[in-house]
């Protein structure tokens, strides 16, 4: 079953919102703000960062409006404000105060404000997940696309109450940015992985597009790519999936993922500039060195709480992502991120191939987020899962069913629903 938070009140966190919310921004007729539910097993927004999107708890994306900002960081910190000791309330509210006089009429400020006291509270709470909340977090404020973390001592320039705070805790390395490591591209050479091109080369090619239905969740605006590289002298595979905006055909989204068919492992980029921190879009968006961006190493999205299991990669067959020679996408050896981030990882399978029904030809990996730290409910991998299995798996024409799961498929689709939901199912169980 699920359990709430010690104290934790839904009732006041929504009536918190809604008054932050209205100082914060006063806008005229706008689109309206999506729902944004909060986990009664985490006491945190139930958001999914995804391939630089936000998503909410029913996969609708969040777009990276002011207003939307806003709602996400306030209730981040109304709910993690609600996990604090009366202790560190009282400490809190005199900082709360000062950050948000302090950029009063400056909404680009107040945004800033919002996502630094984000980052004050969950160093402060009392849950024993302060580092998975700290990583689902900076890929919220990736999304935002607000200041990078590094940036946090101009940030607190003007809030004096708020820097001293931090200096007296000594949280100056708490601030400092994830840096990206010297030596990724050669630790991932040395581990055979093969090494993608620069964007905008010859070397990729097209695949084709991706049927929305395979995307999982995604922007109706924009149109998924499919492209692949391989090394003659490395084998495995490269893929890339641009986004485009149907409209402009710039890219606004980019991911790559390369992995060795020899030892498994792979290795990750996103195209966010790794100096300024700024999404790559445009004209730049077309063509840049691949040492240039962010990589596995201190990208905020956690590219494993979906890309797990014995392959990295997650394909359907019948699309554009079931590549063929050269391209090898079956790796001699399980699966293992190359990252060193702590909250990246593959765990060990929840089901081994070869357990019919649903893992007969694969294994369902576990399901808890952030190297399985986290719980499984309301993680970014349950949603993936009850999407595939409401639509696409085993098949788009006959799909297993997720609420009402056809009979030859119910003992596993029930297990999971009790894994991911917190409750019993009937007909739930090991599922053999």
């Amino acid at each position: 079953m699920r359990y709430s938070m010690p104290g934790f009140n839904k009732a006041l966190v929504a009536a918190a919102l809604s008054a932050v919310l209205l100082s914060l921004l006063s806008s005229q007729a706008q689109e309206p703000v999506p729902e944004i539910r909060i986990s009664e097993s985490t006491g945190l927004p139930i958001v999914y960062p995804y391939h630089g999107m936000l998503l909410n708890h029913d996969l609708t994306v969040i777009q990276p409006t002011a207003e939307n900002i806003a709602a996400v960081l306030t209730a981040f910190n109304t709910s993690l404000e609600e996990t604090l000791t009366d202790t560190s309330k009282t400490r809190f509210s005199p900082i709360k105060a000062d950050a948000r006089q302090a950029f009063a009429g400056n909404p680009e400020g107040q945004l800033l404000a919002e996502a630094s006291l984000t980052y004050w509270l969950i160093d402060n709470g009392s849950s024993q997940q302060q580092r998975s909340y700290y990583s689902v977090f900076k890929a919220v404020e990736a999304w935002a696309g607000l200041a990078p973390i590094s940036s946090s001592r101009i940030r607190f320039s003007k809030l004096p109450a708020v820097t001293t705070e931090l200096q007296g805790m000594g949280l100056d390395q708490f601030f400092a940015e994830t840096p990206a490591a010297a030596n990724y591209i050669e630790t991932c050479r040395q581990s055979r992985v093969p090494i993608p091109p620069d964007w905008g080369s010859s070397q990729w090619i097209l695949q084709g597009t991706l049927d929305g239905n395979y995307t999982f969740a995604g922007d109706p605006t924009n149109i998924t790519q499919v492209f692949a590289y391989s090394d003659p002298n490395v084998p495995g595979a490269c893929l890339a999936l641009p986004r485009r905006d149907k409209d402009t055909n710039e890219i606004g989204l980019l991911g790559i993922i390369c992995q060795s068919a020899e030892t498994g492992k792979a290795c990750f980029w996103d195209n966010i500039d790794k100096t300024t921190g700024q999404r790559l879009s445009g004209a730049a968006g077309e063509k840049f060195a691949i040492t240039s961006i962010q990589d596995g190493s201190n990208v905020a999205e956690n590219c494993t709480n979906c890309h797990r299991g014995y392959n990295v990669f997650l394909i359907h067959p019948g699309t554009a992502l079931e590549v063929s020679d050269p391209f090898i996408t079956d790796p001699a050896a399980r699966y293992e991120p190359i990252s060193g981030q702590p909250t990246w990882g593959n765990p060990a399978p929840l089901l081994n191939a070869g357990n019919a029904p649903c893992a007969l030809c694969h294994e369902i990996p576990t399901f808890g987020g952030n190297n399985n730290t986290l719980p499984p409910f309301d993680s970014a991998f349950c949603k993936i899962l009850e999407g595939v299995v409401d639509k696409t798996m085993p098949s788009i024409a006959k799909p297993a069913g997720w609420k009402t799961p056809a009979p030859k498929f119910a003992p596993h689709v029930n297990m999971f629903r009790e894994i991911c939901e917190g409750v019993a199912v009937a007909g739930g169980g090991s599922g053999g």
